[in-house]
């Protein structure tokens, strides 16, 4: 809360302020434990009552292109340029409401007007987890002051930035760190024109979300085994593990696509079934994070 006040996320209005037909929606509380041992605690927002086109209009996050982060990274490493990792604390924060938007607090959080004993609302100013709407921004910045260029990347609240000139560098992290909260994560390593990009801590969160952390390792991605889609009636997944399933298969996917190509025939196999699957889909998906389990850092030079 104290992040939120910070930010002017909120003003405090009575509920007999919010106009004739306007929702106000629902809040949670969300609880975590970072990696470092600190708890947080996250405001959200029920966005899911909000219809399109009446609460808020085209909303995506800044979310570049895997390509784009390649590309700027290739061009720092062949250029041998520092490059640099920012992270935006609380970034939605950072977001004004391009419309009016009232919500409860959370349940435990609730305020009351002193004089009149009447319970408050918020009004919210600026975006807030769990919102439909977010600010639509392009991802991939370049700044260019004579021969020198100097690249920013940005995917939701990460931030990529290198450049020819040092000065020009630490300049422009200075003017984005004196406008946002953020914390520097410092100077990505690599050596010698080569960049590793791994993802050990990804994988190890999937085998974690899919109680795979203990599984026996496999060498290979794999199933070995004929996976038809002309299976019995009584083979295919159930609604939740159905969900499971895909859920299993777009956190693959998206490790294939970024930094594990190993994986990519295993997971063109396995997509397919993704509408219907089966027993024998689920057997050979947990074939693939069994092999995860054993190589979990192979990394992209």
């Amino acid at each position: 809360m104290d992040n939120l006040r910070k930010h002017s996320v909120y003003n405090l209005v009575p509920p007999s302020s919010v106009p004739k037909g306007e929702k106000i929606l629902a809040t949670k509380s969300g609880f975590n434990n970072k990696l470092d041992g600190r708890f947080k605690a996250r405001l959200v927002v029920g966005g899911h009552r909000q219809e399109p086109g009446q609460d808020y209009g085209r909303s995506y996050a800044p979310s570049c292109r895997i390509r784009s982060i390649r590309v700027t990274c290739a061009i720092g490493c062949h250029n041998n340029w520092p490059i640099y990792q920012l992270d935006v604390v609380g970034a939605f924060l950072n977001a004004l409401c391009d419309r009016d938007v009232y919500v409860r607090p959370a349940p435990g959080t609730s305020a009351k007007n002193s004089a009149t004993g009447e319970l408050i609302v918020y009004k919210l100013e600026r975006s807030l987890y769990g919102l439909s709407q977010t600010q639509s921004d392009p991802c991939v910045y370049v700044y260019t002051s004579g021969n020198i260029i100097v690249i920013l990347t940005v995917n939701v609240d990460d931030i990529l930035i290198t450049g020819g000139d040092q000065q020009l560098v630490d300049q422009k992290k200075k003017e984005l760190t004196d406008r946002f909260d953020m914390t520097d994560m410092g100077e990505r390593d690599y050596e010698q024109g080569t960049l590793a990009m791994p993802q050990e801590h990804y994988v190890n969160t999937l085998l974690e979300r899919y109680g795979m952390q203990e599984a026996n390792p496999v060498s290979t991605p794999g199933y070995g085994a004929e996976i038809s889609t002309n299976q019995p009636q009584d083979q295919i997944l159930g609604p939740r593990d159905k969900k499971i399933y895909q859920s299993m298969m777009g956190s693959i996917l998206y490790l294939a696509q970024c930094t594990r190509f190993d994986l990519s025939f295993a997971v063109l196999q396995l997509s397919k079934a993704c509408s219907n699957p089966v027993q024998v889909n689920m057997t050979a998906a947990k074939h693939v994070l069994r092999y995860l389990r054993g190589n979990p850092v192979l990394t992209i030079v």
